[in-house]
């Protein structure tokens, strides 16, 4: 399989890696749009952190699956909410890898579709397991200021 350039000292990644990571950050959507808390917490590291807007900080796995379950419970208006990723850019790293990508939530209310924010993710990914996770994922505002 052919790999794509990367620094050098730094190994590249593979289509097969870059494939995985596009499904981790897709899966993340499905699952945060579901309110599935333990399959959201699942794709981060054991170790994993995630700081949402407002520098809003979760580390670890009990900590995520308790984020993303009071979440769901109580922002009753996360359940309207569908979220689309675009534009990722994937970087190879000494460490494994790191992904930016700009994400659109649109709200639906029965047969109306709206816009309701834009923001960017910023991830540092890496292998455990085998498989590609979030070791950290940090919303940052958009247009870049």
């Amino acid at each position: 399989m052919t790999e794509t350039a990367a620094p050098a000292g730094i190994t590249p990644l593979t289509v097969e890696d870059r494939c995985a990571i596009h499904d981790l950050i897709a899966e993340y959507c499905h699952y945060e749009d579901s309110g599935d808390a333990a399959g959201w917490a699942s794709l981060y590291t054991t170790d994993g952190r995630f700081v949402g807007g407002g520098n809003k900080l979760a580390v670890g796995y009990d900590a995520l699956l308790e984020f993303a379950t009071r979440r769901w419970a109580d922002k009753p208006q996360v359940h309207d909410w569908v979220h689309w990723t675009a534009n990722i850019v994937i970087r190879p790293t000494a460490e494994g890898a790191e992904a930016r990508s700009f994400q659109m939530v649109v709200e639906c209310k029965g047969d109306n579709y709206r816009i309701y924010k834009v923001s960017g993710k910023h991830d540092i990914l890496r292998k455990e397991n085998g498989q590609w996770r979030f070791y950290e994922r940090r919303v940052f505002p958009l247009p870049f200021q």
